[in-house]
């Protein structure tokens, strides 16, 4: 299998590094070494990673710059000892300034992955080896961002719309979102998620519901789904809200074996008895008590053998990779949120249902979360 990344380019710049390294441990380097060698270093970074994760941390550099605004005046920068043989964790910051627990750790993520902290263990920091965030966190009494309608966004815009309201008013905007979540697909974020569905779903006839993409937009997912596992028994339906599926059963892309189907994940879940109840990128958009409510409404139609599969982004307990932490931060904006394995658990406990599995694929971000009922 081919990389995505430019081999020869790597090689020349570790070369180039190696003698520009050696050069700048010698007494007597000069500064133009030293630079070179930042140089040579950052054009390494760039070659190493593909073309997509370099566009997104470059779109997602903003929130960074307001991550560090939002710290300071949080005040996470005077809980951090200047010695760096010094440790503090997140609850003892969070307990110096007031800020919420959940928020420190969503700030500092972002911080520690970009380096300008360091991360020990897990929530543990010590010192280095905003804009409207900082603004709306102040006036929040430092809490994380949970309801749509009051989030950093109509903060920062002044308008009484969620992000979704303000995309629908602001037709420009909504159109360069809805090509980016297209283009998705370019740079890895979409596709076919990791998950047996051959093995792990069956039906006995094809009168039964096999998956229902719940806020499932066209059916892009079924799509390519129905194509990587052409021979699956039973029913695929996508359910979204009346004026995004009212032309997708007509879509000439979407093979005839998907059916579309208005509906809304915040009212209760009309088919009863699917094998499987699918969500890919909806919870992150939600904070908690949102997130609660949509499972609330899918469980009572599951039965004994349902599945709930959710795909989404499963940030690591810690030492978590930037681009995920910056991706909290954008979701933090809008009232959403990115979780770790343990908020996973804990979130899925409290509507009766318990993690049996999670799928991870090399080179992609979305992990698959299987969800059944709680023994």
């Amino acid at each position: 299998m081919s990389s995505p990344t430019d081999a020869e380019s790597i090689r020349f710049l570790l070369s180039e590094i190696n003698s520009l390294g050696t050069l700048m441990l010698g007494e007597d380097h000069a500064e133009q070494v030293r630079k070179k060698l930042i140089l040579g270093a950052e054009k390494l970074i760039i070659a190493a990673r593909t073309p997509g994760e370099n566009l997104y941390l470059t779109a997602a550099q903003p929130f960074l710059n307001r991550s560090i605004s939002a710290a300071y005046s949080i005040g996470c920068f005077d809980c951090v000892p200047n010695d760096p043989s010094e440790e503090v964790t997140a609850e003892e910051i969070s307990l110096k300034t007031g800020a919420e627990k959940t928020l420190v750790v969503r700030i500092m993520r972002v911080l520690t992955s970009s380096h300008i902290f360091v991360e020990t263990v897990q929530n543990t920091i010590v010192g280095p080896a905003g804009g409207a965030l900082g603004a709306y966190l102040e006036s929040h009494n430092l809490q994380s961002p949970t309801d749509h309608h009051d989030s950093p966004l109509q903060f920062a815009l002044k308008t009484p719309y969620d992000v979704w309201g303000y995309l629908k008013e602001d037709t420009s905007r909504g159109k360069m979102f809805n090509e980016s979540m297209r283009s998705s697909a370019i740079v890895g974020a979409a596709g076919v998620p990791p998950f047996q569905f051959a093995t792990e779903l069956k039906c006995q006839s094809e009168d039964e519901v096999l998956i229902i993409d719940v806020g499932g937009g066209k059916g892009q997912a079924l799509e390519s789904i129905r194509k990587a596992f052409p021979d699956l028994k039973g029913r695929m339906i996508v359910q979204d809200l009346p004026e995004v599926t009212k032309d997708t059963n007509n879509a000439a892309h979407l093979p005839s074996s998907i059916e579309a189907m208005p509906a809304d994940f915040f009212k209760p879940q009309p088919i009863h008895g699917a094998k499987a109840y699918f969500m890919r990128r909806i919870m992150h958009d939600w904070g908690d008590e949102a997130c609660k409510l949509i499972l609330k409404n899918i469980v009572p139609s599951m039965s004994v053998d349902s599945k709930v599969l959710i795909n989404d982004l499963v940030l690591p307990d810690e030492k978590c990779e930037r681009r995920m932490a910056l991706n909290d931060l954008v979701m933090m904006c809008f009232g959403g949120m990115e979780r770790t394995e343990s908020q996973w658990k804990a979130l899925l406990l409290e509507v009766g249902l318990e993690i049996k599995n999670i799928w991870r694929k090399e080179g992609e971000n979305l992990s698959l979360i299987k969800a059944i009922f709680r023994n």
